[in-house]
């Protein structure tokens, strides 16, 4: 249930929880700590927060320029959980390739 200025909007409580449950559960993959944690490792995770930050905008920068209506609403939608998404899939190409370059 919402208020606004002009009365009451009665929706289903579960679009609330799953935006909750979306961003919570996102910031623990992205987050949560690898078992051999160290200092190249916590390097990676850096280049790849700034990496998704950048993109992430860039892209937003361009569809505002681009996209206009209701298209433009879904996507900004969309875009609250790019960075996280776009640094999880970053992150863990990095570290899947770093991994694969010290076991050779």
């Amino acid at each position: 249930m919402s208020v606004i200025p002009w009365g009451i909007i009665k929706n289903s409580l579960f679009d609330e929880l799953s935006m909750i449950g979306l961003t919570a559960s996102l910031l623990f993959i992205a987050f949560s700590k690898e078992k051999d944690e160290d200092e190249c490792i916590a390097n990676i995770r850096s280049n790849s927060l700034i990496w998704a930050t950048i993109t992430a905008y860039s892209l937003l920068i361009v569809c505002t320029m681009l996209i206009y209506d209701m298209q433009y609403l879904n996507f900004v939608f969309i875009d609250l959980f790019m960075i996280l998404f776009l640094f999880i899939i970053k992150y863990n190409i990095e570290l899947y390739k770093f991994r694969k370059s010290n076991n050779d």
